[in-house]
């Protein structure tokens, strides 16, 4: 049915059974949608000194190089919460006035590299003891939490950011320790940036029994773990009675960026395109996902930024044309200057699969969205 802004909201309640709980319902009965807290703990990893080449090699090889080849992106909380009001749990899509939207797998494997084709994220939540997570910690991660960073099966993300800010690793170092250090480099990544809850500041241990076989950790499908995350924070960012959300955000904006133009912030600096004096016999490519050309200087002066009811409206006067919505941002030249890392799991891009990460099941439903 279409659009039509004199009768906003759904007409039609067979699908979208929860209008009543929605964050968009107190905006149709005359109230304001209250910015949502965006909850993150990944300052102090950006701050480490500079990771070792060694270490490099493990993030790439687990499928972690290219969150980390993206850094630190500022969140724009007003964004953020206009389009979590017309996020809809129901269909695991964004309602917009001309369609429904959706960040998919393959959105994941373009913009942050991450996995997306391999084993679920899953297993058993093991129920140990304090003393018998600090023997774990001490025997993958080389050292011993004080009991005071532990809340039952989570460690502070402070302890991790604490052991590594001035941790060096030598160049000739055992390969154990070397493995310890990647395990508390990936554990900050999950916690703090990939899979962050609404506590900010303590991850969940599950995870590390997985990084225990790096070999193991690296046929994991980290890339759809962490958007069943997302999709579960945003479902739930999307009740009116909710005033935080976890979950990979820096991948939903970055998404948004890419796919509304008149909304994206102007870069300062360009992605960088080959020079003609590149060699023809080397094929050019991008040192990371695509969706590090974000991390970059913008000049705002043209959009407006962190004010939900501007982006709200914006929203509300999306057409479908190519200035204003890009179904298909990625061309062919894109998609040929990529790393490998970034295109490797395309024949599973268009799959109608759950997205498992331990307890976390979400429907991965790009049929509602594909042209």
């Amino acid at each position: 049915m279409a659009y039509d802004p004199r009768y906003p909201g759904p007409r039609d309640s067979s699908i979208l059974t929860l209008q009543e709980h929605h964050r968009s319902q107190t905006i149709l009965d005359g109230g304001e949608s209250r910015h949502l807290r965006l909850r993150r703990s990944d300052a102090d990893f950006w701050r480490t000194e500079d990771i070792p080449d060694r270490v490099l090699d493990y993030l790439r090889y687990l499928g972690f190089y290219g969150v980390y080849r993206i850094g630190r992106i500022q969140m724009d909380v007003g964004l953020i919460t206009a389009l979590l009001e017309r996020w809809r749990p129901e269909t695991h899509t964004f309602h917009l006035p001309f369609g429904e939207a959706t960040i998919s797998l393959q959105d994941v494997s373009i913009l942050t590299g991450l996995p997306v084709d391999g084993d679920p994220v899953t297993g058993v939540d093991p129920a140990l003891t304090i003393p018998e997570w600090q023997a774990l910690c001490f025997r993958l991660l080389g050292f011993e939490p004080d009991a005071y960073f532990f809340d039952h099966s989570r460690l502070r993300i402070e302890c991790l950011d604490d052991r590594y800010r001035h941790f060096h690793i030598a160049d000739d170092a055992p390969e154990e320790m070397v493995q310890q250090y990647v395990r508390g480099q990936v554990l900050r990544l999950l916690g703090g940036v990939l899979l962050p809850d609404t506590s900010s500041n303590k991850m969940k241990l599950m995870f590390l029994p997985l990084l225990e076989d790096l070999d193991f950790a690296h046929r994991l499908s980290w890339g759809s773990a962490v958007l069943a995350c997302l999709y579960r924070a945003m479902c739930r960012g999307s009740y009116a009675d909710q005033s935080e959300i976890g979950g990979y955000l820096v991948l939903l904006q970055i998404w948004v960026w890419e796919r509304m133009p008149t909304i994206s912030p102007l870069r300062r600096q360009l992605l960088e395109m080959p020079s003609e004096q590149q060699d023809p016999d080397v094929p050019f490519r991008l040192d990371g996902p695509l969706g590090y050309r974000w991390n970059v200087a913008f000049n705002v002066h043209h959009v407006s930024t962190r004010v939900a009811r501007v982006y709200r409206c914006q929203l509300d006067t999306l057409v479908d044309t190519s200035r204003r919505f890009l179904w298909e941002p990625y061309t062919d030249g894109i998609l040929a200057i990529l790393p490998q890392m970034c295109t490797v799991g395309h024949d599973i891009w268009t799959a109608r699969v759950p997205l498992i990460c331990f307890d976390v099941v979400e429907w991965h439903l790009p049929d509602r969205v594909l042209r």
